[in-house]
Formats: C-alpha cells, structure tokens, sequence
C-alpha cells in the first residue's frame, strides 16, 4: 500500500488531507515518508517465494505477503557453504591442508556466483514490473545485521552480480522487473546473535519523491538427520585407523549395506577409526520450480582439536558443505558429534518439535571410584527437570582425567573434566533446531557419549519411531543366570582366557549397578521428556567394564590395567547392542556380542539382544566388529558415519 504525500507535507495538512479523505488508504509506510513516483504510478513492489512454492508470484496473491519468515512459514535461503565450481582444493601436492585454510574457502566466501550450479543456491527476490518515470533510479540493500552475513546478486544481461546500496538501478530495470538473489555467507550460529532473518529493502527515487519495499526472508535451518531415515552413504575411517587388520568388517558391512541399494566409502588422510564423531550429517533445503527441493547437504565439524577433521573436506563439493562448530583447543569428547543423537520430528502435547530436538550427553554424575572392599559408590547428582536442558548445579566430588592420560606436575589443581559440550556446539544445535537439547547423563561412561547409551530406530508406529536404550541390569541378570547355572567356568568372551566368573567379579557388579541406576533416570527422563509408552522403549542389555581394564593394542585380546586415572569411568564389557547402524527401517547392523554360552551353546547375550529387536520389528545383521573397533572402546555406530536420504517435510509449502 502506499500514500500519495509531497516530501515536506506537514502532518497537520496530512491529518486535514485525512480528514477530507483526500489521500485514499494510508499505509504504515506514509509514516516514513514513502511517495509515489509520480501521477498515475503504482509503488514497487519486492516479492519473494512467500509460500514455499518454488515460484514467486508476480500476479497473483499467494506471494504478496513477503513479511512472514518464521520457521515455519515465509521464503528462505540457504547458507552457501558447498563448493559448486571445485575452486576449493582440499589438498596441495597431495598433503591436506591446513584446517583454517580449508575453512575459509566456499562458494559463501566470494563475491561471484560459480556457475548454474551455484546459481541454484540463491533464494529467488523479484520485483513487479512497473512503468516508473525515465529518471527513476533505485538502490537495494540487505538491513541490519543480515547485512554482512548474506550476499545479494543482481541478474544483468544474464550475467549475476554482486549488488550493494551503492550500485544504481536504472528505469529501464525497473521496468522489465528485477531478478535479484540472496545467499547466506555462513550457517546460523548463535540465535541470541542473529535470528537468521534477513530484511531486503528496495527504495526507488524520482523527481524529489521515493518508494520503498522490504520483504523478510529466513535462513533455512540445517536439518539433522535422524535414524528413521534410509541410509544412503556409509562411511568407515580409514584404511590406517585399524581397518586394514580387519578386512573381514569392512567387507561384511560393505556386503550388507550394498543390499540395501547404498554404498560404503572410506575417510582418507587421517588414522581416526570414529568416523561417527568427526562430523555430524546436516542439510538445507530451497524450495524449486519444479515443485522438489533443491538439497545441500551441510557437514558439521565437531568443536575438537582433530586432525582427522580435516579429512572430512575430502567431501565437499557440488551440494556438500564443511562447516567447523568451533574452535576448541581440545580433544574433549563431550564435544564429539557421537555425543549428539538426533530426536526426528514431533510433538509431545502442546509441544511441537517441527525441526527435531538435539539429544546430548552431559556429565550430571560423579563416577564411582574404583570399589573397594564394602565401599560403595558415590551417588550421582539428579539430573536436571526438562525445562530447558540445564545440568545440575553441584560440583563433582572428583575430576578424572579422561582419555588415558597421565596428570603432569605443572597441571593447575583447579582444572576440572568438563561436564558439558562446549558453549559453541550448544548454541549451533539450539540455533539450527530451536529447541532446547534433551539431556541424559553420561557421566559414568569413560568416553561420554549418548550414542553409547541410547539410539533412535524406525518403527511402524504413530510417533514413527522407538528409542533404544543400554540396560545393564538385564544384561547383568543373565550373567547372574549363567552362574547359577554353573556356567562361570567358561570364558567371559570367545577366545578370552578370563573366565565369566573372575571378570563378574564385585567390582564389576558394583560398575553395572550404578551404570543401571543412571540408566533408570535416563529412562524416566526420556519418558517425561517425550511422553514415551513402555513399547516404544527397546531394552536392550549390555554389561559395562571399568575403564581400567583396556586391551593390548599388540595382541588384542588380554586385558590390562594400567590406568589408575580412570576413577570408576565405565566402557562396554562386550560389542554394545545399542552400538548399533540402522540402514533403513526394519533394519538394523549390530556387533556380534561373543558373549558367554547356556548349556546349548547359545550366546545368551546375543539371543537377548535379538529378541529385544525384533520385537520391535527389526531385522538384524549381526556383523563382527571385535577388530577394529570393540577393542578401542566403541562398536558400529560410532565406527561408522552416514548419508542419509533428505526427506523434506521441515521446509514445505505450509
């Protein structure tokens, strides 16, 4: 709408005008001095994809209003972080290079657009075409603090080019309509900085009077992939990472994966067997034409100090982009992407999680030291209410040191172990998903990381999916069973000379009976947090260890205990079941357990863990995964990472 008033009318004359109704209707933008262009003119008019159509209507109704750009409704555009043209050599002379530089190159970086490709990484902005004066000239600029996170290109001549305020518009452009197209120059970080909205405004000038328009748009958010969705592309670590000592993993997952219709690729350039915690698998998506979604897949860096990260811009390109989270000095595992599991889609009474919701793990407890005699373990703290994710506030009786790592003489004694992921990582989730993370405690896990403890699986019901969760106490009861059995004498593990009962020692009762009892939290909590129903928990037992007991990197096979730094921190006993890959749903890959044996020669673990899932209605691949990655502490899940198919139900047509 506009108002037919001369620059220095006086408002006094205005309201007389008014009163007269001698102005017609009266827009908002009369207050700020908006005119027409001259007799007879119609004002500009900026229109952007409004409805998430794919078209931007410049005759009809469905995209006039272009002041809407929440999550859910009004035009987007996308962080421009891929490498259509390949301009963004990862390596020189076969050597990657160095982690900053690799950051600092993307088609967000530059003032051009890098061909068709790139080209369709920009939010279409048009103008209606009007019959403005002939010296009618106009300017178009991005306001506010959108201003220096985006870029605006104008088409000329079928050419784009980069435009600011300064750049002149001419009449003959107005006239045909301008085609104008706006990329974000990074991802959203921090909400509390910029809310990703982006203000672009056009004011047109002629003979003394002006016109303006400005439309919104948001920056589409990065959507987290969740397990409810088919793989596509497998990753392993490299070749270096241990892989090579176990060709039998490789080529079975490779086996199993390709009869699903995906491929399996290996990392390069580094020796990190955790392919799962070097990157979290996003992507962004644009509304098209053709009525499908143009997809960008965005590959977020955990905030570690990791050389293998590097590795990981082996895989930008055409519609794939690295992104670093932070810049974390440390390896500190909390802040790796296996401690961030993704909660798909929903709603939990008048809660709605159109985006997903983060799932993390906090260290809310304090590992027990290791027991001793009748010692018994320290209590964990309680975790805290769900609103709003915060940890407990008590400080923990003790801080080990994590990672294996001996304390020095010059370490500062008030250093403690973290208990939270980095402040960086925290705010990029919240940002992209805006919603609070869900948080369940694993601070009696030596490496922390929730994907230890639970895991998302599709399943045919209303919510679409079920949670897996680690449950020591009925691991711990069939171990129990085999005892009473008199089944003890027997290895705890195929090929392991320890027996059942010298590893069920009361050591490793007391570590699963606290492990059970956090386990017991962390379950009421995703029921409180999610409104979950006893069948849509899959309770599948696993036993726990401490940490001290780690294996010989030469044999593979016996234990030792040289790591008195641990302080209670627990890993998994044998392969965790919930350790798991989820390839589509109804299937699932998990570690062969090499459990202990009934009297029939049945590995009792493994046999749970199979009814557990398949109750759920999943199929299961059991997959040997000892070598290379159960005897350094982890198993498939966090051995593998994952392309899964992006499905587009967050930015739709509303």
């Amino acid at each position: 709408m506009s108002v037919t008033v001369p620059v220095r009318r006086s408002r006094l004359a205005l309201l007389a005008a008014l009163s007269a109704g001698s102005l017609g209707v009266l827009s908002l933008s009369a207050c700020n001095g908006v005119l027409p262009l001259g007799k007879g003119s119609v004002p500009i008019e900026l229109r952007v994809d409004a409805n998430r159509d794919g078209k931007v209507d410049l005759t009809g109704e469905s995209d006039k209003n272009g002041q809407e750009a929440t999550v859910e409704r009004g035009a987007v555009f996308l962080a421009n972080v891929d490498d259509d043209a390949g301009r963004c050599e990862p390596a020189q002379d076969g050597v990657i290079r160095p982690l900053n530089d690799l950051a600092d190159c993307h088609d967000g970086t530059d003032d051009i657009v890098n061909g068709p490709e790139d080209e369709k990484d920009l939010a279409p902005i048009r103008t209606v075409p009007r019959d403005v004066p002939e010296d009618a000239t106009a300017q178009v600029k991005v306001d506010g603090a959108a201003a220096e996170r985006t870029r605006l290109f104008l088409k000329r001549d079928d050419q784009w080019k980069m435009i600011t305020e300064k750049d002149q518009i001419t009449a003959a452009e107005l006239k045909k309509g301008l085609v104008l197209g706006l990329e974000g120059r990074d991802v959203l970080r921090d909400a509390d900085t910029w809310d990703g909205v982006a203000e672009v405004h056009i004011s047109v000038t002629s003979g003394g009077r002006k016109n303006e328009s400005t439309v919104k748009l948001r920056q589409a958010p990065l959507l987290a992939q969740h397990a409810a969705q088919k793989a596509v592309t497998v990753f392993i670590g490299p070749e270096e990472s241990g892989h090579a000592d176990a060709p039998g993993f490789k080529d079975g997952l490779k086996k199993l994966v390709e009869a699903e219709g995906a491929t399996l690729n290996q990392l390069t350039d580094s020796d990190d067997l955790w392919a799962r915690g070097l990157f979290e698998p996003m992507y962004q998506q644009l509304p098209t034409e053709t009525g499908e979604m143009h997809s960008m897949r965005v590959l977020a860096l955990s905030d570690q100090a990791r050389d293998a990260n590097r590795s990981v811009y082996r895989l930008r390109g055409q519609d794939v982009g690295v992104i670093r989270t932070g810049t974390a000095e440390s390896e500190e595992t909390l802040n790796s992407m296996g401690n961030h599991e993704n909660l798909p889609p929903h709603r939990v009474g008048d809660r709605n999680f159109p985006l997903g919701r983060p799932l993390v793990g906090h260290r809310l407890s304090v590992p027990t030291d290791y027991p001793r005699g009748d010692e018994k373990p320290k209590a964990p703290e309680k975790p805290a209410e769900d609103g709003g994710g915060n940890p407990g506030t008590e400080e923990p009786v003790i801080t080990p040191v994590l990672h294996r790592q001996a304390p020095t003489e010059d370490k500062k004694p008030e250093e403690k172990t973290p208990r939270t992921p980095s402040e960086a990582t925290t705010k990029f989730f919240r940002a992209q998903s805006n919603a609070e993370p869900l948080i369940l405690d694993v601070g009696f896990l030596r490496t922390g990381h929730v994907g230890e403890i639970v895991q998302v699986v599709p399943a045919d019901t209303e919510r679409g999916w079920r949670i897996a969760v680690a449950d020591p106490k009925a691991g711990s009861e069939l171990v129990d069973r085999l005892l009473k059995d008199g089944r003890g004498g027997q290895p705890y593990a195929r090929n392991e000379a320890e027996s059942l009962e010298q590893t069920w020692n009361p050591a490793t009762r007391r570590h699963n009976a606290n492990a059970a009892e956090i386990m017991t939290k962390n379950v009421d909590r995703l029921r409180q947090a999610l409104d979950l129903k006893d069948d849509e928990i899959i309770r599948v037992p696993v036993l726990f260890r401490t940490a001290e007991k780690i294996y010989d990197d030469e044999n593979g096979s016996q234990p030792r205990s040289d790591d008195p730094n641990d302080n209670g921190y627990v890993t998994s006993l044998l392969p965790n079941a919930v350790d798991g890959l989820v390839l589509r749903k109804g299937k699932i890959v998990l570690p062969e357990e090499h459990g202990p044996q009934d009297g029939q020669g049945k590995d009792v673990l493994q046999e749970a863990v199979k009814e557990a899932y398949t109750k759920a209605g999943l199929e299961v691949a059991f997959l040997d995964d000892r070598r290379p990655l159960h005897i350094d502490e982890a198993d498939i899940h966090q051995g593998t990472n994952v392309f899964r198919e992006m499905t587009s139900d967050a930015v739709k047509k509303p």
